[in-house]
């Protein structure tokens, strides 16, 4: 994290993502809700996407408690050190509310102290820090000690504590709130005592109605954009975004105890280098010139360095192992220009990174044990370990099967929400979260027999001083890795899969010229749109348009394009048109001018000066080092 320290007004953390879309979009939605204030009142679903479309912020997260940061923007003007501000300060009260937790269910200060450190330290969390509105699990933790307050003493006030706390994790992120709701109403036979409780069912259905009136009205709008606007994803995406029951055993950061990569071959490009090498599908590659590869993405950088030279596989096929020789060639074109770095092309099974550490797994058993057999944490060990025990199956989507039948798509039929889900392996969240509990169960556990059943107190000490020892082994087991810059990962000498990445945001001072003259120069109720369209629907691919949205937050123009989880049918319409049928194009140029496109924003050098088809004129009227700003006007009107 220091590179983002030293430089917190132009870098942001990313994880593993290998560039800024996702960070970039929410730097834009916290932007976007900053200037609102008040959420849902106004125009605050019809933000400046995908213009003239409205219900813009619908279709992503609108993430409205990043107006804990909006004085930030307010009074320093920096989207991007609002935005790490937000990051830094989930990651801490995450550690805040786990230490509160461990407290309310009885642990003592040190156990409660090392539960904090080791959800900010949290694996999936730095994995994912990319995508910032994953990083909040403050609000899951603050339900769950909710939950035990109101078990132990029902009353109002904490009734409505529970209620705020979902409510709050609902709309912080209603991805993984969508998630939580689901296991909170699995786990609950776990509380039948209390629900089943009619003088205590009243103080239950407080806080099931403050989550409605608070979470609601976010629930619905976004329900009903999405329903209008969305398009259901294949079953293959689903499944490929699933978890596998591997990745449990998969670490992302320093593990100290590292699992054994998984590189299995799920495609090869037909007469490429692999293919010709003898490499089939299904084949495990254990190593390359005699080094242990530990990612797809460290055997893609000892590729780049290894052009026109042969490479020796270690592949795993059946029950043999098979050496094989494989020389990586640049990619060409139709007419033989190289396109991109060597390669040997080669595609693999898709391998998430869901291990919290084999120390804090395996001291998580004990706490399991421990809180089981224990009566003062009994009822919340059941609950927590049932909790735990669904997301773990329900992470595995379409991956679990049962004699055939697979739960993933029975449930998408019967729960609202869940068929518009795509990422389900972030189930593994909550996997994560409950591990850190026990695990730290765990250790009290064996402090405590150290304590009560071993006689002889300098045996006793020694012991109890090994746990200590073993708590801070624990704590750093699978801690995140050293961060380096999205452009340098992979050419650093560590594994380049598993590197945290930092990304540096692009300059406004870069693009003034041309944000300053669309933002004098846009008439009320017109936008702009953007060049290029991305090819494909991939992320990397919208990297651009990101950029484009962030820069947006300073001339404050509605722009045709955007980047969100679902996109409206007319922006993918246009899209196909624009990329089928090229720019300019009469039928294209009537459209923008239809939606009232001003400008058309466009990199240099890539259009001509001035274009006229039948009416339509594109003329250049601005330009910077970087873009070409051009006004469309219409010759009849």
């Amino acid at each position: 994290m220091w590179p983002v320290l030293i430089a917190p007004f132009e870098r942001i953390p990313i994880g593993a993502e290998d560039v800024a879309t996702v960070a970039l979009s929410n730097i834009w939605i916290m932007w976007w809700n900053s200037e609102q204030v008040i959420p849902l009142l106004g125009d605050y679903w019809n933000a400046p996407i995908y213009f003239p479309e409205p219900g813009g912020l619908a279709l992503n997260e609108p993430q409205p408690t990043t107006l804990l940061v909006a004085p930030v923007i307010w009074f320093t003007g920096s989207r991007i050190l609002a935005y790490n501000i937000y990051v830094w300060l989930s990651l801490i009260l995450n550690g805040v509310f786990a230490q509160r937790l461990a407290r309310v269910y009885g642990m003592g200060p040190w156990p409660a102290l090392w539960v904090g450190a080791a959800m900010v330290l949290l694996p999936m969390t730095h994995w994912q820090l990319g995508v910032s509105h994953l990083v909040p699990l403050w609000g899951f933790l603050w339900s769950w000690s909710a939950i035990e307050r109101l078990c132990r003493k029902p009353s109002r006030w904490r009734a409505v504590e529970l209620g705020l706390a979902v409510a709050l994790s609902f709309i912080t992120c209603m991805h993984q709130g969508l998630f939580f709701a689901l296991l909170l109403l699995l786990a609950a036979p776990t509380l039948w005592r209390h629900l089943g409780n009619y003088r205590e069912l009243r103080y239950w259905a407080v806080s099931v109605i403050l989550v409605l009136i608070v979470a609601g009205p976010f629930l619905l709008q976004v329900r009903h954009y999405s329903e209008k606007h969305a398009q259901g994803w294949d079953r293959k995406t689903v499944t490929d975004l699933s978890a596998k029951p591997g990745d449990y055993f998969q670490a992302y950061g320093e593990p100290l105890v590292a699992g054994e990569p998984r590189l299995i071959v799920k495609s090869l490009v037909e007469g490429g280098p692999a293919d010709r090498a003898g490499l089939r599908v299904d084949d495990q590659i254990l190593s390359v010139d005699g080094e242990t590869l530990k990612s797809n993405r460290h055997l893609t950088d000892i590729a780049r360095k290894a052009e026109n030279r042969k490479l020796s596989l270690v592949v795993h096929r059946g029950e043999s192992r098979v050496e094989l020789a494989v020389t990586p060639l640049r990619p060409t074109n139709g007419d033989g220009i190289a396109v991109g770095p060597p390669m040997i092309g080669v595609g693999f099974e898709s391998v998430s990174l869901l291990s919290l550490g084999w120390f804090k797994f395996l001291l998580a058993l004990v706490g399991v044990v421990y809180g089981l057999c224990l009566a003062g944490s009994r009822r919340w060990a059941a609950f927590l370990f049932t909790l735990a025990a669904l997301a773990y199956f329900l992470s595995l989507g379409p991956n679990l099967s049962v004699f055939g039948w697979h739960p993933w798509w029975t449930l998408a039929e019967i729960v609202p929400g869940i068929e518009r889900v795509r990422s389900v392996l972030r189930f593994a969240f909550f996997v994560q979260m409950a591990g850190v509990i026990f695990a730290a169960l765990g250790l009290v556990g064996v402090y405590r027999l150290c304590g009560d059943r071993l006689k002889g107190s300098a045996l006793k000490l020694n012991l109890q001083r090994g746990v200590v020892v073993l708590a801070l082994v624990a704590l750093l087991d699978a801690r995140p890795p050293d961060m380096v810059s999205s452009i340098e990962a992979g050419s650093a000498g560590t594994d380049s899969g598993l590197q945290s990445r930092f990304a540096q945001v692009v300059d406004i001072e870069e693009h003034q010229v041309w944000v300053d003259y669309v933002r004098e120069n846009t008439p009320a109720g017109h936008g702009i749109a953007c060049l290029p369209f991305p090819p494909t629907g991939r992320v990397e691919d919208y990297l651009r348009t990101s950029e484009l949205m962030y820069l947006g937050t300073f001339h404050e123009v509605p722009i045709l394009n955007g980047y969100t989880t679902h996109f409206p049918e007319h922006y993918l319409s246009f899209r196909k048109e624009i990329l089928l049928g090229g720019f300019p194009t009469v039928e294209v140029l009537r459209r923008l001018h239809d939606k009232r496109v001003k400008f058309m924003i466009i990199p240099k050098g890539v259009a001509p000066s001035n274009v006229t088809l039948e009416g339509y004129s594109l003329t250049r009227v601005c330009t910077d080092n970087f873009v070409e700003v051009y006004e469309l006007e219409f010759a009849g009107g």
